[in-house]
Parts: C-alpha cells; structure tokens; sequence
C-alpha cells in the first residue's frame, strides 16, 4: 500500500509537512478498500488536517464527485 511504504520512508519526516498546517482536507470514504489503520496513517501525516468521512467507496468518489465538491470548496474558501 502506497500510504504505508511513504509512511515509512526514511527520509521523509513529518515536519516536512509542517507547512501545511490545518490545511489539508483528508476524505476517507466510508467503504474503503484500504484498511482503516492504512486511512489513519494517511492522517497522521499531516499536522492537524481535517478529516472527512465520506460516501461510498473510492470509485464513488470519482463518479459523484458533485457530492463532494461543495465540501472541498468550503474547505478552500475558509483556509485560503
């Protein structure tokens, strides 16, 4: 799993994220196919993102991605 082998690189350090601070909107679907360990270490990569449960599964996500738009667009216009 890509989040897992980024995770663990050595040379990649958490404060390299640092920056982004509160700005970064992680959206999990609620029917993963990874597992949820996987979807929190995509989490605890960054410095305090704001996370979202969202419908359906990853392909939902990208064939109704209108349901997610709103959100996104929210997030962007309160942190940038």
């Amino acid at each position: 799993m890509a989040t897992g082998y980024i995770y663990k690189l050595e040379k990649f350090k958490k404060s390299d994220f640092a920056y982004l601070d509160g700005k970064v909107l992680v959206l999990i679907p609620e029917n993963d196919m990874f597992e949820k360990s996987d979807s929190q270490k995509l989490v605890d990569i960054f410095t305090n993102p704001v996370v979202k449960e969202t419908y359906g599964g990853h392909l939902g996500m990208l064939m109704r991605a209108n349901l997610y738009i709103k959100e996104i667009e929210k997030f962007l216009s309160e942190n940038f």
